[in-house]
């Protein structure tokens, strides 16, 4: 299945995939933690973005930060990004 997205891109919906409680979310130490998100090695986006709240942030401010196309396997590509806690 394809999803039409703006300025007439399309991604297979089907190849997008996260888990937040495995290796697509995991520590780097005590105050890094990464986030990795699976698409389409064929899907090819000009920006992916993660939007998130901290705890201690007052609720309802959303913090936004760019993801980076970190490798492919020929079958899907993988976003990544490390938060600082």
């Amino acid at each position: 299945a394809k999803y039409a997205m703006k300025d007439s891109q399309t991604m297979n919906i089907k190849a997008l995939y996260h888990r937040p409680d495995s290796n697509f979310c995991f520590p780097l130490s005590d105050h890094e933690i990464t986030i990795r998100l699976r698409v389409d090695a064929a899907d090819h986006f000009a920006k992916v973005e993660l939007v998130y709240n901290s705890k201690y942030l007052i609720q309802g401010q959303q913090l936004v930060k760019t993801m980076a196309r970190a490798y492919d396997d020929g079958t899907f590509a993988y976003y990544e990004i490390t938060l600082d806690l």
